[in-house]
């Protein structure tokens, strides 16, 4: 998904400077952001098939306390 956005900025770099470091700053960070969004995925997945549990139906049993309060719910 693209999202379009303008963003002004004083430097005293030239735009064109300013723009790689921005555009290579935002692919790290997007890097970096998919890299955690796999890793959370992986950790569901494990979670999901250690409790035979999918996240929504542990969500409603642990919002009505259904879990109780033991700590291998936490993390």
């Amino acid at each position: 998904m693209a999202v379009g956005s303008t963003l002004s900025l004083q430097s005293s770099h030239s735009q064109a400077e300013t723009r790689q470091v921005l555009a290579e700053a935002l692919q790290i960070e997007q890097a970096f952001a998919q890299a955690r969004f796999l890793k959370f995925e992986q950790e569901c997945s494990q979670f999901e098939n250690t409790y035979q549990m999918d996240s929504e139906k542990f969500l409603q049993k642990f919002e009505s306390g259904e879990l109780g309060d033991e700590m291998q719910w936490f993390d």
